[in-house]
Parts: structure tokens; C-alpha cells; sequence
């Protein structure tokens, strides 16, 4: 599997049995980029609809692609395995359909979501194990690249499919980098976040700024020089509160300015963890975009000795770069990197750092 860029050969869209796309989510957006042409195709095609398993081929419309591939499942309620075995049934042939028609890239939604309610890790493991049956049984197929999108606000559906593909790791083709719609580039990088040269460094310090505490943030204090410390103190005597951030200049570091932004512990809670997170994110990039900055670089928010999940901390920061693009099309920020430690795979450094590349490699931020 490889990351997603703007476009593929393919798309697959679940649909109902009498292919009115607008009754579903996935296919009723495909209908409105792609216009009523494809609609106009599933009816002279299949007047009378498809069976549940089978799948019905028609053109690309307006979309960015040559076809798109409609296919019927069950829903969770009708049976458990029944649904499991109609998903395989369903994934296989939407596979065999793009190996016929010399498809070469495909991308799948997360199947399952919505009204059909089946759980996100089933879904995961029956598209993975079918992906790799089909690339096994058809070593030579034009089909190089087949890809599962997910929105960022889907935690769930990206954890299940991660956690499948930690038994894959091996075999995955895995990326570091991708661009968001609006031109940022997301990217993954092995070095110490000192030696980053960007124009924005982040630090996550607790929320008294006390730079000699905390591993990332005794290395940048380190370079920096002592006016780092004594700029936090002056700029906030007091300290802040959680998922605030306060900016000083970079001393001696290769960046114009550190963002500190106060970090919490994991025992404050899941949901407090996540909000500080996204704060952090979310400030620090919104001081660059008010900065003028072009380049930021964050270091793996709470995995150290905060005990943030690493695949929790890479979800949400992803999840809140991409928003940010969204929001701030015109952004001077071009450039987010994702720091981790080079060579550190025996720590949750080296999980992060896998867990990046691998939502990398399943979630495309350009579809939505």
C-alpha cells in the first residue's frame, strides 16, 4: 500500500441495491463531483440494480479518474458473519474487476461506517486480508496500488487499521511524506529536533516553561543558550495552562522562533490529553501563519516520559495539520515536519515513528 496523491484509476463507492447513489454517503458524493452522468450509467447499465457482492463499472464522470467501481454489502444487523463473508465477497471482486480492466490504482473508502455500523476493526482486517490474498494470487497485476481513505476525524477506523498493520509491517511500502490540498507538505523526519533548521521549532514543556525538564526540552535549551529560558520566565512569570503556548526567539538554534507550548501528563485523561494536543498544535501553527513563517517542527508531543499512546499522538497531530490547511488555504506555512529521534527503535520513539508512516500510508488528506 502507498499514501494517496490527488488522484487514482479507480474509486470504489458503496452504494444500494438499485444504485440511486444519492442514498448514500460515499456514493452521493461521488455523484455530485462527478455529476449525473455516472447515475445516468449505473441505469442504462443495470436498470434493475446489482446484487449484493456484485460490481458494476461505469466511467469517472468529472472525477479525476477513469472509473468508478459500485459495489452492494450488508449491513452489521443482518448476521455478523454473513456481513463478513459478503465484505470479503464484495473486496475480492471489486479487486478481480480492477485487475480486468488494467486499473492500476484503486482507492477504497473505509468500508462499514454509517448506517451499515459494522465494527471499524472488522472492516480493517477483512480489506487487509483480502489485499494481500489478491497481491499473492496475482503477483503480475497492473493493480500496484491500492488505497484505503480515511477522514482524520475517523480515531477509530485510523486505530483499527493501524493495528492490523503492525503484523504487514514488513511488507508495506512506507512513505514519510504527503501534501495536503492546499500545498502543505506533512512529512516525517529522523533527526534531533535541534538540529532541525525551519523557521518555527515547537517545544512541549509543562506548563511553568522550566526548560530543564523533559528531554526535547533540555536539548533545545541546550543549544539555544540560558536567553531562551529567560525570555519564558519574562514572557510568563507565571506559567500557562495547558495547550497554551508562549513564543520566544530560537537563540542559537537554527529557527527564527520556539513555540513552548505546556503539555500535560497522560494521567490527566484521554480526552484532556487529546484537547492539549490539538491546542498545541493548532496555536503553534496559527503563530506561524501570524508570523509570516513558511517552515514549523514539531517534536513527538507526550511520548516520553508522558506516556502519550504513539499511535494516539500521531492521529491527532495529522488530524490537526490537515485542519488547519483547510482552514487556512492561503497559509505562509508550507512545510510541517514531524520530528522524531533517528535510531531510537526500542523506545516509543521508534513505534511513533512507525505509527506516522504507517497512517501516512492509509490516510490520504486530500479526500475528504
Amino acid at each position: 500500500m502507498a499514501s494517496a496523491p490527488s488522484r487514482a484509476d479507480a474509486i470504489f463507492s458503496p452504494c444500494c441495491s438499485d444504485l440511486k447513489l444519492n442514498q448514500g454517503g460515499v456514493s452521493n458524493a461521488i455523484l455530485k463531483a462527478g455529476g449525473t452522468a455516472i447515475q445516468r450509467e449505473c441505469n442504462t447499465k443495470a436498470p434493475n440494480g446489482i446484487k449484493a457482492g456484485e460490481v458494476l463499472v461505469t466511467t469517472g464522470g468529472q472525477l479525476k479518474c477513469q472509473y468508478v467501481l459500485h459495489g452492494v454489502y450488508y449491513e452489521w444487523s443482518d448476521g455478523h458473519e454473513k456481513c463478513k463473508k459478503m465484505l470479503r465477497t464484495l473486496v475480492s471482486n471489486t479487486l478481480q474487476t480492477a485487475h480486468t480492466n488494467n486499473v492500476t490504482s484503486l482507492a477504497f473508502p473505509a468500508l462499514g461506517a454509517g448506517k451499515r455500523a459494522i465494527p471499524p476493526r472488522v472492516v480493517a482486517k477483512v480489506m487487509l486480508d483480502v489485499f494481500k490474498t489478491f497481491s499473492s494470487q496475482y503477483p503480475d497485476t497492473p493493480l500496484r496500488d491500492i488505497r484505503v481513505v480515511l477522514r482524520y476525524d475517523n480515531d477509530k477506523g485510523a486505530q483499527a487499521f493501524l493495528e492490523v498493520l503492525q503484523s504487514w509491517r514488513a511488507s508495506l511500502q512506507l512513505v514519510s511524506k504527503v501534501t495536503t490540498k492546499e500545498g502543505i507538505v506533512i512529512s516525517l523526519c529522523k533527526s534531533a529536533l535541534a538540529d532541525q533548521q525551519v523557521d518555527v521549532i515547537v517545544n512541549t514543556p509543562g506548563r511553568h516553561l522550566q526548560l530543564r525538564c523533559g528531554a526535547v526540552s533540555i536539548s533545545l535549551l541546550n543549544v539555544a543558550g540560558k536567553a531562551l529560558q529567560d525570555e519564558c520566565k519574562q514572557k510568563a512569570p507565571n506559567g500557562i495552562e495547558f495547550g497554551e503556548t508562549v513564543t520566544t526567539f530560537g537563540g542559537n538554534l537554527k529557527c527564527d522562533v520556539v513555540v513552548h507550548g505546556a503539555c500535560c501528563e497522560w494521567a490527566e485523561g484521554p480526552d484532556k490529553c487529546k484537547e492539549v494536543m490539538r491546542k498545541i498544535v493548532s496555536n503553534s501553527l496559527m503563530e506561524a501563519h501570524r508570523r509570516n513563517k513558511k517552515s514549523v517542527a514539531f517534536p513527538s508531543i507526550g511520548t516520553g516520559h508522558r506516556k502519550f499512546p504513539p499511535n494516539l499522538v500521531a492521529t491527532v497531530m495529522l488530524e490537526e495539520v490537515v485542519k488547519f490547511s483547510q482552514n487556512n488555504p492561503r497559509t505562509s506555512v508550507k512545510d510541517v515536519r514531524f520530528v522524531v529521534y533517528p535510531n531510537d527503535h526500542e523506545t516509543t520513539q521508534g513505534v511513533l515513528s512507525s505509527d506516522f508512516e504507517l497512517l501516512l500510508s492509509v490516510c490520504d488528506p486530500i479526500g475528504r
